[in-house]
């Protein structure tokens, strides 16, 4: 099956009118840049998680795992193994396709489903409802929660289906629109192929972004947007399960173009009860742990020292206003003016405390403020006579007044 020239061969007037971003469509195919030319690391949207290639480690090996999911090997896994690694590894984003009727479509719609698991039997052997059942999440994020949908167990079991061979395909798709289906064809039909795959597919985490919409997308909408990136990317040829999934999935199930799709699969909505609500939003939080807190780590410490710096400046200046507010109501003393003559009168009269000195304030207030310092000074520094010492070589000398006794400035 030569499935390399199914993409360039689609006629341009059932190229969709507008590809997810990241694709820029030339005058042949589309083309997918670089999913991760600027790392994302504090992600809050599954879109940007899918796009950041840190966060998958399977990148450079979406070949291996999507043979993997081959029905068509050799020798292909069990539905159960393949489930067992689907389970297996939390680590590795798993997004698979899935072909369902949500939300009152007319039609079934194809969905993206991502981070599967299973709800594991309490220890102490208590039931639940949900135990060993299957839930993944489905689309982005939506009012800070992603939707939580319940699956069949056997979603990885296969299922057969007669479709049309490449060049039937190739005739048909101009007459295809976005959400038609193709009829039922009968084993042996003239121009068609027998081919196997499995009700869910593996899709490469780096094309999830491009299918994250609640509403889901046609087949052909699809069609229309993965091929011509898996072309781009040099996978067109090892994703023979996804495109034979596809091309599965166009048919339905009864003549006359009726019926389901032969991969049609029964989605549940469950009621989150708590026990549900805790098991699947420790997965969100593994993939998405900033979705609550979204705000830098950095940028929060700074915004927290600055409001601290701004609270302690506004606590300065308010202990400094009521400082200065009980300063003002104290009784004005006389040292106020002269601080630094009443250190040396305190020492001179042997005095502790200002209230202690004789009262001299009152007979010098009528006076000048020049004359007030020499009235204290005349009126209560010690007569020399008084001091004179037993040795006339050691005679009593009054200080330099001048340089000590100086007013405080007012």
């Amino acid at each position: 099956m030569e499935n390399p020239a199914l993409a360039p061969a689609l006629p341009q007037a059932h190229q969709p009118a507008a590809l997810p971003p990241g694709i820029v469509a030339n005058d042949r195919v589309a083309t997918v840049p670089a999913a991760a030319s600027i790392p994302l690391t504090r992600h809050t949207t599954f879109s940007s998680f899918y796009q950041d290639e840190h966060k998958d480690p399977m990148r450079d090996r979406y070949a291996i795992i999507m043979a993997r999911f081959d029905a068509m090997a050799p020798t292909p896994l069990a539905a159960e193994a393949v489930l067992e690694t689907a389970l297996g590894n939390p680590s590795v984003p798993g997004t698979y396709l899935c072909c369902a009727s949500l939300h009152g479509a007319a039609r079934p719609r194809i969905y993206l489903l991502h981070l599967m698991s299973k709800y594991v039997p309490a220890f102490d052997g208590t039931t639940n409802p949900w135990d060993n059942r299957l839930f993944c999440f489905l689309g982005e994020i939506l009012h800070g929660t992603a939707q939580t949908v319940a699956l069949p167990a056997n979603v990885f079991s296969t299922v057969a289906c007669t479709v049309y061979d490449d060049a039937k395909l190739l005739a048909e798709l101009p007459n295809i629109g976005p959400t038609d289906m193709l009829p039922r064809l009968n084993a042996g039909a003239a121009d068609s192929i027998f081919v196997h795959t499995r009700y869910l597919m593996y899709l490469p985490s780096k094309y999830a972004s491009f299918f994250l919409s609640h509403n889901g997308y046609g087949v052909r909408e699809v069609w229309d947007i993965l091929l011509p990136a898996l072309q781009a990317d040099n996978l067109l040829q090892q994703a023979t399960s996804l495109t034979n999934w596809l091309r599965v999935s166009w048919h339905v199930t009864q003549a006359n173009n009726r019926g389901a799709p032969v991969t049609a699969v029964a989605l549940a909505s469950p009621f989150i009860d708590k026990d549900l609500a805790d098991h699947r939003k420790l997965l969100l939080n593994t993939a998405l742990p900033y979705l609550d807190d979204p705000q830098d780590p950095g940028l929060n410490s700074a915004i927290i020292q600055m409001a601290n710096a701004v609270a302690s400046q506004a606590a300065e200046a308010q202990n400094s206003r009521l400082a200065r507010e009980i300063e003002r109501d104290q009784p004005t003393l006389p040292s106020s003016k002269f601080s630094a003559l009443f250190p040396v009168l305190k020492n001179l009269l042997n005095v502790r405390e200002e209230g202690d000195l004789p009262d001299f304030c009152s007979p010098s207030q009528r006076q000048p403020k020049n004359k007030n310092l020499v009235s204290c000074v005349s009126r209560w520094m010690p007569s020399p006579e008084h001091l004179k010492r037993s040795s006339t070589r050691h005679q009593y000398q009054p200080p330099k007044w001048s340089l000590i006794l100086r007013p405080s400035p007012s």
